[in-house]
């Protein structure tokens, strides 16, 4: 029983399902190296988005050290 509604379910759902207005995207990989990102993305036509993407890293790597006396 619970096969058949899934079953219909997915045979229907194309026909109530809206396409995306806006999306809101993260790079998991980035987020595993301490660095927060995020992502932006806006239809500009009916086959075509544009995004906007940012990230931040607060770390500074090197040796800093060597430059001060």
């Amino acid at each position: 029983m619970k096969i058949n509604h899934l079953l219909i379910f997915l045979i229907l759902m194309p026909t109530f399902v809206r396409s995306q207005e806006i999306g809101i995207k993260t790079n998991f990989l980035y987020w595993t190296t301490t660095t927060p990102n995020l992502s932006v993305e806006i239809p500009v036509a009916p086959k075509t988005t544009m995004s906007v993407t940012g990230s931040y890293n607060p770390f500074q790597f090197g040796n800093k050290t060597a430059n001060k006396k």
